[in-house]
């Protein structure tokens, strides 16, 4: 299950993601197209997967009417919690290019 949950209730900013998985790994992309790196924190405990961040409007002051407004912001926070025991947490790889967060998840080994 995911569970989106916004941190600011004026933000409409809710990410789109998609979950693939094989034998072995668990792979998230994550759009976040705008989100600078350095305000995205990935972490996982009690089973949970989480991502959170924001993203910042751009244009700030009071000289500006908008015309149209149709660009999203705030501050965002999503949870997997379908991971339950099947990953292994000190296996957990983030990359983010191009406004896209890609986690590569290791589940872990039957034995």
């Amino acid at each position: 299950m995911v569970d989106y949950m916004v941190g600011d209730r004026d933000s409409l900013f809710k990410p789109e993601c998609d979950v693939l998985e094989t034998e072995n790994y668990y792979y998230v992309f994550i759009d976040l197209p705008g989100v600078n790196a350095s305000a995205i924190d990935v972490s996982y405990r009690d089973s949970k997967l989480e991502i959170k961040g924001e993203k910042v409007r751009d244009i700030s002051g009071s000289d500006f009417i908008y015309q149209r407004a149709e660009r999203t912001f705030g501050s965002f926070r999503i949870v997997f919690d379908w991971l339950l025991s099947d990953v292994d947490e000190n296996n957990i790889d983030a990359t983010y290019k191009d406004g896209v967060l890609f986690l590569k998840i290791r589940r872990k080994k039957e034995k």
